[in-house]
């Protein structure tokens, strides 16, 4: 069964690295795939401004990434849950696990 993954580390210089992978999609070999990002809340789940370059399903699975700012994934005004959502092209839709941004460290 197909799977997708987000994490979200804090880089060196204050900024965060999210990355998305999926795994098991080889029913969708060369396929693209879309990567968007979204906060999780209560009434509406938001999109959230980040850009993922597109991709395509290679031996099975692929892998995105991307650099942000922590203001870029304060999605509401308590807690920020962050998800992935992915759509692999004659596949479908596909959500991933939900992270927590890890809190701000001076650097």
């Amino acid at each position: 069964m197909p799977q997708v993954r987000l994490s979200i580390t804090q880089t060196e210089d204050g900024l965060y690295q999210l990355d998305v992978s999926g795994e098991d999609f080889h029913q969708a070999e060369g396929k693209e795939v879309d990567v968007r990002l979204k906060g999780n809340d209560i009434i509406a789940d938001d999109r959230l401004s980040v850009f993922f370059p597109t991709t395509h399903i290679k031996g099975g699975g692929f892998g995105v990434s991307a650099l942000v700012r922590r203001k870029t994934l304060d999605e509401d005004s308590g807690e920020d849950e962050i998800y992935a959502t992915v759509h692999v092209a004659s596949l479908g839709n596909f959500k991933s696990n939900t992270v927590r941004p890890p809190t701000t460290t001076s650097v």
